[in-house]
């Protein structure tokens, strides 16, 4: 199974998943994980065979509809996952999630109770 975690927020949000995904890795010897997050904070997840990072930017070559929609076929084309989490919820990875959604890749997103 290979699941893409998304979660674009500040260093302290994306820093505090790392331990869930690590944990996670640990407990299910078959799964993947691609964490999709700024660039500046690929450090934050060492490298392995089964953890990936890939890098958006939402400023550039990732902002608006159409680069969210160009990230979306970026990660299509590079990988085949079998699951989206979406750790941040907000309306980029609401975005992502609902293409990924459309070619029925089941998603689950944190609900922040606001």
């Amino acid at each position: 199974m290979h699941v893409l975690v998304i979660r674009l927020s500040a260093m302290g949000d994306v820093a505090m998943t790392v331990p869930v995904i690590l944990a996670a890795l640990d407990q299910n010897p078959e799964l993947r994980i691609t964490v999709l997050s700024r660039k500046s904070f690929h450090h934050f997840f060492p490298d392995s065979d089964r953890l990936h990072f890939e890098a958006v930017d939402t400023k550039g070559e990732h902002k608006g509809l159409r680069g969210l929609r160009r990230l979306y076929k970026q990660l299509r084309k590079k990988y085949e996952f079998n699951a989206v989490a979406d750790f941040h919820n907000v309306l980029r990875s609401q975005v992502i999630t609902g293409l990924f959604n459309l070619k029925r890749i089941p998603s689950a997103a944190i609900k922040k109770g606001r």
